[in-house]
C-alpha cells in the first residue's frame, strides 16, 4: 500500500491520486489533521500497534510526505489568538498544545521513517541561508545576501546596490477575519522610506538582480522539469511573479537548464535529502544563472500544466515503482 501524507484541499495530491487510481494500486491518503484527530497507539507487554482512521500503518510499503496541514485546519490545533482576545493564559496553553502536538508529529514521522520513504519525512522547512552557503560551495551562483538589524548598516549597502527584502524563513501566511495574507519579496528604499526604524529584528536583504526571465524548476529524483517565466517587463510581477497579474498573465514556456547546472542542483538536493523540490532561479541579463532558493514543498502544478510535463503522473509512477520493489 502507498501512504500519501498531505493536507486538505491540496489539488496536486488529488491529481496524483487520480493517476494511482488509474494504475489500480492500493493507497491511503492521510491529511496531517487526521493524525491529530484519530491517532491510536497501543504499547504493552503483548502488542505494539499504531492506527489512524482504522489504517494499520504496518501494512504500508511506501510513504510520501507531501504536506501536513493548512489554513482550514488551524482552528482545531491552535487557540484563538486574535488581538482582541489574547491573554497570557491562552498564550501559555497554546505553547503547551504545540509542544504536545510536536511530540505526536515527531513520533509519527519517526515511525514511518522505518518504511520505504519517498522523500524526507520532515515537517521542518529548509534554512535559506544554509541552502545559499551550500550552493555557493558547489559553484552555483547566488545573490549577494545580508542579514542585519541596523538601518544604517543596510543603508550603506544600498548606496552601491538596489536591495530586496524577504523572509528568512518561509514567507508568512496569516489568517485574520476570514482573510488570508501572504508575504512577498519587495524592493526596499532605505533612503526615502521613513517608516523603517533605526533598528529591527534580524532581516534578510539581497541584491536585486536584473533578469532576462525567471525559471521555476521542479526536481524529481534526477529529472528536471523547468519553466521560464517572462515576468520582468510587468511592473506588478517584476520583483515577485507570485504577485500574479490575472488580467495579463506572464508568458510561461518549457526551458532546458544547462546540464552542468542540473548536475550541481542535483548534488544540492541530495545534500538536503530531497527527492523532490522546486528551485527558484534567475537568468540574468548577462546570461548567468542565479539560484534564489529551494522550496521543498512547493506547488508544481503551476509548472506541470502550462508546459504539459504531466509531473503528477511521473510522481505517481515513481511511487508505484517503489511500491512494487518492496
Amino acid at each position: 500500500m502507498i501512504l500519501i501524507i498531505s493536507q486538505s484541499l491540496e489539488a496536486t495530491t488529488d491529481r496524483i491520486i487520480d493517476w494511482i487510481n488509474y494504475y489500480k494500486i492500493p493507497f491511503k491518503r492521510l491529511n496531517g489533521i487526521d493524525v491529530y484527530r484519530n491517532i491510536s497507539v497501543k504499547i504493552d507487554a503483548y502488542e505494539k500497534s499504531i492506527k489512524i482512521k482504522g489504517l494499520d500503518l504496518t501494512k504500508v510499503k511506501v510513504v510520501w510526505f507531501r504536506r501536513w496541514f493548512g489554513f482550514e485546519d488551524r482552528s482545531e490545533v491552535y487557540f484563538d489568538q486574535s488581538l482582541s482576545k489574547i491573554n497570557s493564559l491562552k498564550l501559555q496553553l497554546t505553547k503547551f498544545t504545540q509542544s504536545e502536538l510536536k511530540s505526536v508529529t515527531d513520533f509519527f514521522l519517526k515511525f514511518l521513517s522505518d518504511f520505504n520513504a519517498f522523500d524526507t519525512l520532515d515537517v521542518r522547512e529548509l534554512n535559506k541561508i544554509e541552502v545559499l552557503l551550500k550552493a555557493r560551495e558547489l559553484g552555483i551562483s547566488v545573490p549577494p545576501t545580508y542579514i542585519s538589524t541596523k538601518k544604517s548598516e543596510v543603508g550603506d549597502i544600498c548606496r552601491s546596490a538596489q536591495l530586496i527584502t524577504k523572509a528568512i524563513s518561509n514567507g508568512p501566511s496569516i489568517e485574520h477575519k476570514s482573510e488570508h495574507y501572504f508575504g512577498y519579496t519587495r524592493l526596499i528604499d532605505f533612503k526615502n522610506d521613513k517608516s523603517i526604524p533605526q533598528s529591527f529584528l534580524p532581516s534578510l536583504f539581497q541584491q536585486n538582480i536584473e533578469k532576462k526571465f525567471e525559471i521555476r524548476t521542479f526536481y524529481l529524483e534526477g529529472n528536471f522539469y523547468s519553466m521560464a517565466i517572462f515576468s520582468q517587463k510587468d511592473q506588478q510581477t517584476s520583483i515577485d511573479f507570485r504577485v500574479y497579474n490575472k488580467k495579463y498573465p506572464n508568458r510561461r514556456v518549457p526551458f532546458q537548464l544547462p546540464k552542468q547546472l542540473e548536475s550541481k542542483l542535483e548534488t544540492l538536493a541530495r545534500h538536503f535529502k530531497l527527492s523532490t523540490c522546486s528551485f527558484d532561479i534567475i537568468k540574468t541579463v548577462n546570461n548567468d544563472y542565479v539560484l534564489l532558493e529551494i522550496n521543498s514543498g512547493g506547488q508544481f502544478g503551476m509548472v506541470s500544466l502550462p508546459c504539459n510535463f504531466f509531473i503528477e503522473r511521473e510522481i505517481a509512477k515513481t511511487l508505484i515503482s517503489k511500491h512494487n520493489q518492496v
